[in-house]
């Protein structure tokens, strides 16, 4: 007879938008294993940044435990003028992987007064990638060459890969 595996994945919400997350790791092994989800190939989820896009990418950060995002408001031209046209527009996550592995924690022992014991409990993720674009109304930079769109990439751990 065949071999069963049976996968957990997870359904996210970020900034109101749910995300599913497919599943890479066998439920019977999350004891030993790290847990390891992932945007399924392909797909894609539009969110709305109406606070803009630093504010966007600094909560996305801050989420996973990175610092906040400060973009430059000084920058030469013709970037300063992409950086004011993107900053309140919408942006699709193309790419998201996250990976967390159950860490020993000492917690109070309810049967036993004064006493630890040890627990496996999942904290914040270590190692994650989330990759997001933006298509804007082009706009005219020099010559015939347009600014279409950017690609912006968060990631730390094994997600730096």
């Amino acid at each position: 007879m065949a071999e069963t595996a049976v996968r957990f994945g997870m359904l996210l919400e970020i900034d109101g938008q749910q995300i599913t997350l497919q599943p890479k790791t066998a439920i019977d092994k999350l004891k030993d294993e790290p847990i390891e989800l992932e945007l399924p190939p392909g797909a894609e989820i539009t969110m709305n940044v109406s606070d803009g896009l630093e504010a966007f990418i600094s909560r996305i950060s801050t989420t996973f435990g990175g610092g906040a995002v400060k973009i430059p408001k000084d920058l030469p031209a013709p970037m300063d003028t992409v950086v004011d046209y993107l900053a309140s527009i919408d942006v699709t996550i193309y790419d998201f992987w996250v990976k967390m592995q159950a860490e020993d924690v000492a917690v109070d022992d309810p049967g036993k007064a004064g006493e630890k014991k040890t627990v496996k409990k999942f904290g914040k993720p270590k190692h994650y990638r989330i990759g997001i674009y933006v298509k804007a109304n082009p706009l005219a930079l020099f010559g015939s060459v347009k600014f279409n769109g950017f690609v912006v990439q968060i990631a730390a751990g094994d997600g730096l890969r």
